[in-house]
């Protein structure tokens, strides 16, 4: 661990008067973005999450917006739901104090009933889209900002920050797609808390489940986390035919039916917005899986 790390974090624990015993630096597999540390203190254990970049992500946010995004979201699932969200004690530009969350990503259980599991994660999901907004748009403890009445504009503007940042001919043509078919957001659905990264590695085992990782969050359509989880957690791998069991935990009720009109549309922009992400994250993995998408669907005729 770097020195400045180290440095950086005894400097947050004193002003937080939190007094350690130890601490360990934990991997950050999947975003890149920050340095994980779980510090052991004589009352309790702690995670503070420091971060090595100015921009990453989706949608342009600075590291500091990420950073109050993730802290509400914490702050509203546990005031909100049954589920449980680490305690924010502290943040700042570049770091986050909380409580340390205990359990085990169910995504890495030695032995996975995967409809039982995937039953858990859409109850779960359901249980966090009952978080309810007056519009759309980013969300913190200030409020929504900026905000959107309609779900079309905040999609357009994703779209435009998507463009900004285009460097293959295959993004060009999906983001293509998607302005030329924005159309298919002009429907009115209820503005709901979206986690923004829903999948099984930031859920944690127990009961009741612990939710973790919701910096990529905001106030959108629950059909826009409904088919970005059964993209990435189930469409891609053996575990496709548990996708029924997860809308089933979620609610049938709750989903528009005509839902899966949109579910192309949405597919197309989770995975540009993934394959530019993975360019600004220089993961090379998330730029396959997702340019592997766009392609199957470019050449399906979108």
């Amino acid at each position: 661990m770097p020195k400045k790390s180290e440095e950086l974090l005894k400097d947050i624990l004193k002003r937080n008067n939190i007094c350690f015993n130890s601490f360990e630096c934990m991997p950050d597999n999947a975003g890149r973005m920050k340095e994980v540390f779980c510090v052991d203190s004589t009352e309790e254990r702690y995670g503070v999450f420091i971060y090595n970049r100015d921009e990453a992500g989706e949608r342009g946010r600075s590291i500091e917006e990420r950073i109050r995004t993730e802290a509400y979201i914490f702050d509203s699932i546990r005031e909100k739901t049954e589920l449980r969200s680490p305690r924010v004690i502290d943040f700042g530009k570049n770091y986050l104090v909380c409580t340390w969350l205990e359990g085990n990503p169910i995504g890495n259980l030695e032995e996975i009933d995967w409809f039982k599991t995937a039953r858990a994660m859409g109850s779960a999901l359901s249980e966090i889209h009952e978080i309810k907004f007056e519009a759309f748009g980013e969300v913190s403890q200030k409020g929504l900002n900026p905000k959107f009445n309609s779900w079309r504009a905040f999609i357009q503007e994703m779209i435009e920050g998507l463009r900004e940042h285009s460097e293959k001919k295959i993004a060009d043509e999906a983001l293509t797609f998607l302005e030329q078919n924005i159309s298919l957001m002009e429907y009115s659905p209820e503005p709901v808390l979206i986690h923004g990264d829903f999948h099984e590695g930031n859920i944690l085992d127990g009961s009741p489940l612990g939710i973790i990782d919701c910096e990529a969050g905001f106030s959108g359509a629950r059909e826009y986390e409904i088919d970005r989880c059964i993209f990435h957690c189930f469409d891609w791998s053996e575990k496709r035919a548990v996708t029924e069991e997860f809308l089933d935990g979620y609610g049938h009720e709750k989903i528009d039916d005509d839902w899966e009109e949109r579910q192309n549309y949405y597919r197309v922009l989770h995975a540009v917005n993934g394959m530019i992400d993975g360019r600004k994250l220089g993961s090379n993995y998330l730029i396959e899986i997702n340019e592997k998408e766009l392609r199957k669907k470019l050449e399906s005729g979108l």
